[in-house]
């Protein structure tokens, strides 16, 4: 579940995806507005966000943040700490840099590796932890957020799930 705030209301949302599909829930509490999204391929991102937009501001004249993409003016950042092997089960993300940015080769494993072709994308970064970053010819960018946990285990939080680094 996300906890936020769109023009001064309290937003309770959550969101998954598997093969083919994409639902998003968003509701806020002080008008008692709930919209649900669930959409079967295509650019689901867009479509939810553009369906969310467009319901928020005609019922309760509210304004959806935009989505997060890259900044206008490019970030400096140093990317090196980040390049790695990142792993969970049915997940294996690695890394690099190349040519002074980040690109992160994402793999699945497990079963559904026979049916789930690599995918590589450039980060692009937007603050000190946060980048975003798209699969070609797809107008949806992904977030990928890195931290550490209180142990200094980092991790990466990538397509909504969080991937320890372990080399």
């Amino acid at each position: 579940w996300i906890l936020d705030e769109w023009s001064g209301h309290r937003v309770i949302s959550h969101g998954g995806n598997t093969i083919g599909q994409h639902a998003m829930l968003w509701a806020i509490p002080d008008t008692g507005t709930v919209v649900a999204v669930s959409v079967n391929g295509g650019h689901s991102g867009a479509f939810t966000h553009a369906v969310a937009t467009e319901l928020f501001a005609e019922l309760d004249g509210i304004d959806v943040p935009p989505v997060l993409g890259p900044p206008a003016t490019p970030v400096e950042v140093d990317i090196e700490r980040y390049a790695g092997l990142y792993e969970r089960v049915g997940a294996r993300m690695t890394i690099t840099v190349r040519d002074g940015q980040l690109h992160v080769l994402s793999e699945a494993t497990g079963d559904l590796a026979e049916i789930s072709p690599p995918v590589e994308i450039a980060l692009v970064p937007v603050d000190e932890t946060t980048f975003v970053g798209r699969r070609d010819g797809d107008p949806d960018w992904l977030s990928a957020v890195f931290y550490q946990l209180a142990d200094g285990t980092p991790y990466v939080h990538l397509g909504v799930r969080a991937t320890p680094k372990v080399g």
